[in-house]
């Protein structure tokens, strides 16, 4: 009776650890249901382990609850297998691992892209400022021409020769013709025709006051030569700039204007035997250095006398067309 007792016991026994094992087998498999996507994941990255035992296949690994399920149904004298680490460490680590090897190899091709974009924008600016230096002088010229000066704004002495307070007739001819009375006369007929042009003419005394530091566009003095008979028939024009300022400038330019068109009104050619009180007239010295000045010695009171006093038109013709002429290579129009 003992003996079918305690074996009938231990029958009861075993199968209520069967019932007991079975629902912790049921809740368990249950509880893991919401793992199987991940498990899914896990399968189709080609790291699945195979499971040891129907048991192990049962519960997942690393869960304590499936643990405690494996001991029941093993017994106390299974020992449990070994916990593995998630299967998504090795992948974390090799991540990092792959991310720095990446950064190191992105670092310098990002340090020479930066360096060649340098290059390209030090290049790109040295290339338009070459641009703009180069169009300056065009874009310059331009602008000078829009803002070009009027024409009543444009000043231009012409200096009438020995004219003034002082008792000085200049050149005399044995009938009382005077150089001063000659110069003065012609003098007169630029300036007007200067200023029907709608220029800011003057009529300056050979000392005239306003001839210190005097700022104008251009600047002719008028004088005639000498009564003098020479023995022989002595005629033409002699014209000079200042010898004291350099070769090349605006007064060259001023003094081949009026010394072509001069010839081509009167008709006289010009002549040769400067004297320094032409290159070294005083208004030169008295002047703004920046003032353009000629001396025009504008023929010989014996020999060019009846050009002189009764053509004086033609004369004074050869000067501002000469001045004209000067105006307009400097662009004043």
């Amino acid at each position: 009776m003992e003996g079918a007792g305690l074996g009938d016991g231990d029958g009861m026994d075993d199968r209520h650890n069967e019932r007991s094992a079975s629902s912790i087998f049921s809740v368990l498999i249950r509880q893991s249901g919401a793992q199987d996507g991940s498990e899914t994941q896990d399968s189709g990255s080609g790291r699945d382990r195979q499971p040891q035992s129907a048991a192990e296949e049962a519960f997942p690994v690393g869960d304590g609850a499936a643990e405690a399920a494996l001991m029941a149904s093993k017994g106390a004298g299974e020992a449990l297998p070994p916990s593995t680490p998630p299967a998504g460490a090795e992948e974390t680590a090799g991540g990092f691992f792959g991310g720095a090897m990446r950064a190191l190899l992105i670092l310098p091709l990002v340090a020479l892209l930066t360096a060649g974009l340098a290059t390209f924008a030090i290049s790109w600016q040295e290339h338009q400022t070459q641009q703009q230096e180069r169009a300056r002088p065009t874009a310059d010229a331009q602008q000078a021409a829009l803002m070009v000066t009027p024409r009543h704004l444009q000043r231009i002495g012409i200096v009438a020769g020995h004219r003034g307070v002082y008792d000085d007739p200049g050149a005399v001819c044995e009938d009382g013709l005077t150089e001063r009375e000659v110069n003065e006369v012609v003098a007169e007929k630029v300036v007007l025709h200067l200023r029907g042009l709608g220029f800011h003419a003057e009529l300056l005394d050979e000392f005239d006051s306003r001839l210190q530091n005097y700022q104008a566009t251009a600047l002719v003095s008028l004088h005639s030569n000498d009564c003098r008979d020479y023995g022989e028939f002595v005629s033409g024009y002699l014209i000079a700039r200042a010898a004291a300022r350099a070769e090349g400038g605006p007064d060259d330019l001023l003094a081949k204007c009026v010394g072509e068109n001069y010839r081509r009104a009167t008709g006289l050619r010009v002549r040769a035997g400067m004297t320094s009180d032409m290159s070294e007239y005083h208004s030169f010295v008295e002047i703004h250095p920046l003032t353009p000045a000629v001396i025009l010695e504008m023929g010989f009171l014996l020999g060019d006398r009846r050009l002189l006093t009764e053509e004086s038109d033609r004369v004074a013709r050869g000067v501002y067309d000469g001045i004209l002429c000067f105006l307009d290579q400097i662009g004043v129009t």
